[in-house]
């Protein structure tokens, strides 16, 4: 009977950790969840704290129109720093060897 090898190679644990990383972001980061599983507790915190904060006033534009506000104009900022950190998450976690 053949050995089941189910080696963790420093590759596919690279993989797996990318992986989960992103899942992270595309899933809790608004709150800087992927932030947090990286080691970076103090923008992490900073995250959390602000993400909320920029989706409540996304919401009040939204739900008051007349103000001719449009709400991605007032989450941008915030949704710029979402992508920003989805492109250097690679670079973060090799970082972390």
């Amino acid at each position: 009977m053949a050995e089941s090898k189910n080696f963790h190679t420093p590759e596919r644990n690279h993989r797996e950790r990318l992986i989960t990383a992103y899942g992270l972001w595309l899933f809790l980061g608004v709150f800087g969840a992927h932030r947090f599983y990286l080691g970076r507790i103090q923008t992490g915190l900073l995250m959390a704290l602000v993400g909320p904060f920029f989706l409540a006033f996304g919401l009040f534009f939204y739900l008051l129109p007349g103000l001719n506000i449009s709400p991605l104009l007032v989450i941008s900022p915030f949704l710029l720093w979402l992508i920003s950190d989805a492109i250097r998450l690679p670079k973060w976690l090799a970082e972390q060897k």
